[in-house]
């Protein structure tokens, strides 16, 4: 159990991490409100990642 937990989170961060990157891309891009967004959909996927892990 705890390994797959381990996997899930690993695989959350590498989600987490790209879709930050692309939210980058799309700034420097000059579309500003696109990268916030994506910043958020970021940050809402480790959040929920965090929320689910204590709150089984």
């Amino acid at each position: 159990m705890f390994i797959a937990m381990i996997l899930i989170w690993i695989a959350a961060l590498w989600a987490a991490v790209y879709c930050f990157s692309y939210g980058i891309y799309v700034w420097k891009r000059k579309n500003k409100s696109g990268a916030i967004c994506v910043f958020l959909i970021s940050l809402s996927s480790l959040v929920l990642m965090v929320w689910a892990t204590f709150h089984r």
